[in-house]
């Protein structure tokens, strides 16, 4: 069991990474995960032809049909399609495929504009620098609607780089000529 404050969040092909702060260190934990995209249309064939796509099938690991609200102003739920990828980089190369497949409209994408992290974030109910206590299950332990609340302690240093550069400003291609830290 961990006990600590999520620090950090990324994803690495097919799994997002999270990282713990305790009082003990930081710990990596590493879970198979993808993010979807959610695509909406008027046409119900073209949505189910979506399915059997050769053009996107490779980016593609599992497809549902689910029903949500699609848009603010929608009384009832609509049927759409749920698209996880099989990597988190295939998410944008997956919407333009769909886009291109027929003209501007036809399809209405969803959730490509948001980062994966924060996908993740959104649908497992976390939040940065909240503390919770991990075993098979994540237990909240601070509010996030608090506004005074504990941070873990952190260690700064002061870190200065310097180049070997004849020009006034160094470029990011000059090499290292030492490292300060304090």
């Amino acid at each position: 069991m961990i006990t600590g404050w999520l620090f950090d969040v990324y994803v690495l092909d097919s799994k997002i990474i999270l990282w713990i702060k305790s009082h003990h260190g930081m710990h990596r934990i590493e879970k198979q995960w993808t993010p979807s995209l959610y695509v909406a249309s008027d046409s119900k064939s073209k949505l189910e032809r979506l399915e059997t796509n050769p053009v996107i099938k490779p980016f593609v690991k599992q497809f549902k049909r689910i029903i949500k609200f699609e848009k603010v102003s929608d009384i009832e739920a609509s049927r759409v399609l749920q698209i996880s990828v099989n990597k988190s980089g295939d998410l944008v190369k997956l919407a333009k495929s769909i886009e291109k497949l027929d003209k501007f409209g036809i399809y209405r994408l969803y959730n490509v504009d948001v980062p994966a992290e924060q996908i993740y974030l959104y649908q497992n109910k976390l939040y940065p620098l909240g503390q919770y206590q991990i075993d098979d299950t994540w237990h909240e332990l601070s509010d996030i609607t608090e506004t005074d609340y504990k941070l873990p302690t952190f260690t700064k240093i002061h870190l200065k780089v310097t180049a070997k550069s004849n020009q006034a400003i160094p470029k990011f291609t000059d090499t290292i000529d030492k490292i300060r830290i304090n």
